[in-house]
C-alpha cells in the first residue's frame, strides 16, 4: 500500500495495514503464489465511498513496484 507517507507492506501473521480516513493510497498486489486476503473499507456514509487520488494532489510514486 503506498499513501503519501511512504509504502506500507502487509504480511501474513504481521500487524495489518491501516489507512487513516482521507488518507488517498494505491494498493498493489505482487508475486505469483495464490492469495486469500480481507480487504475492509469503513467510511463515513455521507461521504463518497472512494476518491481519485488525482483529487487530492496526490500521485503514487511507484513504490510497490509489481513483481
Amino acid at each position: 500500500m503506498e499513501t503519501p507517507e511512504g509504502k506500507f507492506v502487509g504480511v501474513p501473521e504481521g500487524k495489518p495495514v491501516i489507512v487513516p480516513a482521507d488518507m488517498p493510497h494505491k494498493l498493489t498486489i505482487t508475486g505469483t503464489e495464490k492469495r486469500r486476503s480481507l480487504a475492509l473499507v469503513l467510511h463515513d456514509s455521507a461521504q463518497p465511498w472512494a476518491i481519485r487520488t488525482h483529487d487530492h494532489g496526490w500521485a503514487p510514486k511507484g513504490l510497490c513496484k509489481a513483481s
